[in-house]
């Protein structure tokens, strides 16, 4: 008797030990791979055309453009989508970047959209997320959104997270 009160104290403490860590990595994993936005736009012709117009680029065309840098190692072409200033403030941003996504593949790009994401003090992002998917060089695929922007004097796109 004492030996099945053993087993079935075994189990439960296994399962629960189970359960605590599925439970963990499914809010790691949640909490990584998601942002909660209180409303989703996707951008249209119209909004398409005036960043066109404004940039020379579409937001879909600029992480396309962006990513192909990255996959060709042209670092140089990759910088012009840094914000400026950003390998002052971060001397040691360009090595990791350069390491973790040269040689990177695309896997797909999707279609641009705003949304609202209040931010610190109020203010709400002024950007566009573009939804990818990349391979990286050692094999691990990434799936996330892009966040761009171009509201700056010089009218260029500057990539701005989810890396």
């Amino acid at each position: 008797m004492a030996w099945t009160k053993l087993k079935t104290a075994a189990v439960i403490g296994a399962a629960v030990i189970l359960a605590a860590g599925a439970t963990t990595a499914i809010i790691i994993h949640h909490r990584t791979h998601s942002i909660f936005f209180t409303s989703v736009k996707e951008l249209t012709d119209r909004d398409n055309a005036q960043f066109v117009q404004r940039t020379g680029l579409s937001p879909e065309q600029a992480a396309k453009s962006f990513f192909d840098a990255c996959s060709r190692n042209d670092w140089a072409e990759t910088e012009k989508y840094w914000p400026p200033g950003l390998l002052k403030q971060h001397p040691d941003f360009a090595s990791s970047f350069t390491n973790n996504y040269g040689g990177l593949k695309v896997v797909s790009v999707g279609k641009p959209f705003r949304a609202r994401l209040v931010m610190a003090g109020g203010q709400e992002y002024p950007g566009v997320y573009v939804p990818y998917e990349i391979r990286l060089k050692n094999g691990l695929t990434r799936k996330w959104q892009l966040a761009i922007r171009c509201d700056n004097l010089e009218h260029q796109w500057y990539w701005d997270g989810g890396m």
